[in-house]
């Protein structure tokens, strides 16, 4: 089972500088590239995997949208204190 965006933001985003961010983001990318690669290539493997590919897909697209929001904040939180 997937853990939830909310989830995903609570353990690995929340109270992070912009640049751990910045990295959760390019490693998040990193695991959706091959996550896609696996998902166009699986017609060609007869095995299964639980979460299927496609869901894990999904849901990495979604905590990068969760990272992307923690970026702004972070970002316009540190506009707001200069």
């Amino acid at each position: 089972m997937m853990a939830s965006p909310e989830w995903y933001y609570e353990e690995n985003l929340k109270g992070k500088t912009v640049e751990e961010i910045k990295s959760q983001i390019r490693s998040l990318k990193r695991t959706i590239r091959r996550l896609q690669k696996e998902v166009d290539n699986s017609e060609s493997q007869g095995w299964q995997i639980c979460p299927s590919p496609e869901v894990q897909l999904e849901m990495h697209r979604l905590y990068l949208q969760e990272a992307v929001k923690a970026l702004m904040d972070a970002q316009e939180y540190l506009e707001s204190e200069e």
